[in-house]
């Protein structure tokens, strides 16, 4: 039987995801800097994506033996509840994926496509949505779940679009971050409706929060040292990371961690089971 006491296993798991994050972003900037030749291709010889790949599933293993040792009752609306400062990153992910999908809109517009183009707007639907949850969240009850639907769509139309694109890149070290960002952030924001629903899955959703933000500080390195320019991209990737890993570290609080079932009393019983 797991034990009751969880929460002693959410200090490691939230340290353990910012080390690896850390190491992500400076392994990222290391071969940014050092195994391209002016070219701009891959270094004969270099095995810097097997690095990142290896980094990767390290990570990943790490995370997932942790989030094995959480707890694993159905989630509900009041494990999500957030006031005070909580609600300021969960306000600042939404302004960046509405800021994202506009300026989206605003670079790319006469070469996009009317699919595109539909995306990009249900992306700022979807992040005036965000800001609504997380300011209604305990009010809306159930309904939250409709309000959470757009992003859930979004996310998962975006990486559709965006991997088109990257079908035709000829380097996949240059994708590989952006392509698991959006892949973990998919499917962290197809879990948080659950919650609304009483239905939520609690160490799944931790661990694919948690390697949102892993994926989005190793994608980081490519905004920051030019090697890609786009302003839409880094607002859109950062929106989705706060956005999941606040949500994995609410998850993570003690409260949530060591809440038990509910005794089940059988109809008709008073509760008193004593001979």
């Amino acid at each position: 039987m797991d034990s009751p006491v969880h929460s002693r296993n959410s200090r490691p798991l939230w340290i353990l995801a910012a080390a690896f994050a850390v190491c992500a972003a400076l392994l990222r900037a290391y071969i940014l800097k050092n195994c391209f030749d002016q070219a701009g291709l891959l270094a004969a010889g270099s095995h810097a994506l097997i690095w990142l790949m290896l980094l990767s599933a390290v990570c990943f293993a790490a995370l997932f033996w942790f989030s094995l040792r959480l707890n694993r009752l159905p989630g509900t609306n009041d494990c999500l509840r957030a006031n005070g400062f909580v609600l300021f990153p969960l306000l600042l992910a939404a302004i960046g994926v509405f800021f994202g999908s506009l300026f989206r809109l605003l670079d790319e517009g006469s070469s996009m496509t009317q699919v595109e183009r539909m995306a990009e707007l249900l992306g700022m639907l979807a992040a005036i949505c965000m800001a609504l949850s997380a300011l209604m969240r305990e009010t809306l009850g159930k309904a939250g779940f409709w309000l959470l639907v757009p992003l859930t769509v979004y996310t998962g139309a975006s990486l559709l679009i965006r991997f088109q694109d990257w079908s035709h890149e000829p380097m996949l070290i240059e994708l590989v971050p952006q392509l698991l960002t959006m892949i973990c952030a998919m499917l962290t924001n197809a879990l948080v409706p659950g919650f609304m629903l009483g239905a939520g899955h609690r160490r799944s959703t931790v661990l694919f929060g948690l390697m949102t933000g892993f994926f989005a500080a190793m994608a980081l390195p490519d905004y920051l040292l030019g090697v890609n320019s786009a302003r839409s991209d880094p607002m859109i990737y950062l929106g989705f990371a706060l956005w999941a890993v606040v949500h994995a570290l609410l998850l993570l609080r003690r409260g949530v961690q060591d809440e038990t079932a509910e005794p089940v009393v059988l109809p008709g019983s008073d509760g008193d089971f004593s001979l």
